[in-house]
């Protein structure tokens, strides 16, 4: 049996204060999103749980106005991924999936893809584009459990597919249906892509996130035959004192609109499943923004489990395991990864 396991970042378990806390305080207390000075790391934990504790009320309030009758979007929409793609691929293929803060967790599910016999694995991290802070994470998390477990199956880690066409492909096609359905073309509208930000500290020391959110909007844009100037890259959900990656989408789209643009098509780049960021944040908070500015916004969803996109991971899974058969895969562990990550502490691997 081939295995392939998606990981996606997380949510809350459930809709009260101490399970927002809980997610907060694991998340904020990861080194690779907090970076603190080596000898300052034990830290962590304590900067991590003191921020959720503030934070948590207020953010239970956001995830409140997503909430569904089945729970967390991200969390269903994972799940749904996972039944489409492994229907896609079908046998010997089996799906997993785990999330990086909150449950299920990466290690847990390496070990029940271990103890179910899989002689060969492909990470599929959901984050288009390579950060430090997601699939860096992610590398440090799966590259710890090797290193002590040592398992029998060969394991490819795909890092980053900032640049595949199948990626811009499906993203174009959700641009393309979203359009249609306000009645709008790209040579009466903007095309505002917002992105996931990240502290500017983190892209000094070497983390190719924005080359790699730039090239992904690059290519669906070319996809779409856009106009190049008639869209640009800004980043979304900043938080703390330190300086991150900028325009941030809110101030793009002030600027649009004191511009006299009137219809702006947002397009979350760096989401694979609507989640807080894009329900709440884009679809709630920037749509009210632009609407009180005398404009209109289109929100395109994220790719979720869209045809195109499942068509897109299987067509990757297959690629790096064109064939599955255990004498192929049974003889050695190998760690392999596209591109190396740019972080030096995250574990390093090879093509």
């Amino acid at each position: 049996m081939h295995a392939v396991l998606l990981i996606n970042l997380g949510t809350p378990e459930n809709l009260t204060v101490a399970a927002v806390r809980r997610f907060l305080a694991e998340f904020l207390s990861d080194p690779d999103v907090i970076r603190m000075p080596r000898l300052l790391r034990w830290c962590n934990p304590v900067v991590g749980h003191l921020i959720a504790w503030f934070r948590a009320r207020h953010a239970l309030e956001m995830y409140a106005t997503i909430w569904t009758n089945e729970g967390s979007p991200l969390r269903i929409l994972l799940e749904r991924q996972r039944a489409a793609l492994e229907q896609e691929l079908g046998e010997p293929y089996r799906v997993y999936t785990a999330v990086r803060y909150g449950r299920p967790a990466i290690v847990s599910q390496l070990e029940r893809l271990a103890q179910d016999g899989a002689e060969s694995v492909t990470i599929l991290p959901l984050y288009p584009q390579y950060s430090g802070g997601t699939t860096g994470s992610v590398l440090r998390k799966v590259g710890g459990w090797l290193k002590r477990h040592r398992p029998a199956m060969r394991v490819h880690v795909l890092s980053s597919w900032q640049d595949e066409p199948a990626f811009h492909r499906a993203q174009a096609e959700l641009l393309e249906a979203t359009l249609k359905r306000h009645g709008w073309t790209p040579e009466d509208s903007f095309l505002l892509f917002s992105a996931h930000s990240i502290p500017v500290s983190h892209v000094a020391g070497g983390d190719p996130y924005p080359k790699h959110v730039e090239a992904s909007a690059r290519g669906v844009a070319a996809q779409l035959g856009w106009p190049e100037d008639r869209w640009e890259v800004a980043y979304q959900s900043r938080f703390g004192p330190t300086e991150w990656l900028s325009p941030s989408t809110e101030d793009a789209a002030a600027r649009l609109c004191a511009d006299g643009v009137r219809r702006i098509v947002v397009c979350p780049i760096s989401f694979t499943a609507d989640c807080l960021e894009t329900l709440e944040e884009l679809g709630k908070r920037l749509a009210e923004q632009i609407e009180s500015a005398g404009a209109a916004m289109a929100l395109c969803p994220a790719l979720n489990d869209a045809p195109a996109f499942i068509a897109a991971m299987a067509e990757w899974v297959r690629r790096h395991y064109p064939d599955v058969s255990p004498s192929d895969h049974a003889s050695s562990q190998t760690v392999s990864s596209s591109p190396v990550s740019a972080n030096p502490e995250s574990p390093q691997v090879r093509s």
